[in-house]
């Protein structure tokens, strides 16, 4: 009886030590690449939402086709520009750094430059199963 309360026993330890990939036990740690995209992105049609009404005040009704041009571009540049990928961890200090350069910067002067200012650190990890690694 003795035995089977400790295999299960290492057993839930290992599933848990497995399972727990936010804690960084044995997994990576950090959020993962398309998460940060998809807040990255967000982010950007956010921005292109105010800085498109502001011109529609402005330019009238023509600033829609406007605005889905530059939500579309934006979709295929900003990750690129921002340096994300979709299969690696990033560290949650420089994903919340990059949003916070993307409603500041990414407003003011566009979101190719928010993109550009962000600085994004991967989760260091021993050994790294995917696209770089085993």
């Amino acid at each position: 009886m003795k035995k089977i309360k400790l295999v299960l026993a290492a057993m839930m330890i290992l599933f848990v030590a497995t399972s727990c990939e936010s804690f960084g036990l044995f997994g990576q740690g950090g959020i993962k690449g398309s998460k940060v995209k998809a807040e990255i992105l967000s982010i950007a049609n956010q921005n292109n939402i105010i800085i498109g009404s502001a011109l529609r005040s402005y330019y009238g009704s023509a600033t829609n086709t406007l605005i889905v041009l530059n939500i579309v571009i934006d979709g295929a540049v900003v990750p690129g520009l921002a340096g994300i990928s979709d299969s690696a961890h990033y560290t949650k200090g420089s994903v919340d750094s990059c949003k916070s350069k993307m409603t500041s910067v990414g407003l003011l002067l566009g979101n190719w430059f928010g993109a550009i200012s962000c600085n994004l650190d991967k989760v260091p990890v021993l050994i790294q199963v995917g696209d770089d690694g085993i």
